[in-house]
């Protein structure tokens, strides 16, 4: 079976503050619309995932439960 690797950056975040670790940015509203946006957007064209690799970045993982959001994997959490 022929598999393919899909690369993908995080979504649109918010400038840290001056205070804030660059690992704890949050998406923006626009961020949270196009995660969702791409996720459909992989659904119409993959099916779900085998296997996700996330980093621990609050960004990435938001932007990760926004993609599979719509994905048909049960018991699956970003």
């Amino acid at each position: 079976m022929l598999k393919e690797l899909v690369l993908m950056r995080h979504a649109h975040a918010v400038h840290p503050a001056a205070w804030q670790a660059d690992a704890q940015r949050q998406l923006s509203p626009t961020g949270r619309e196009g995660a969702f946006a791409a996720g459909s957007w992989l659904r119409a064209h993959y099916t779900s995932p085998d296997e996700v690799l996330c980093s621990t970045a609050l960004r990435t993982r938001e932007t990760l439960v926004q993609l599979s959001s719509d994905w048909p994997h049960p018991g699956f959490s970003g």
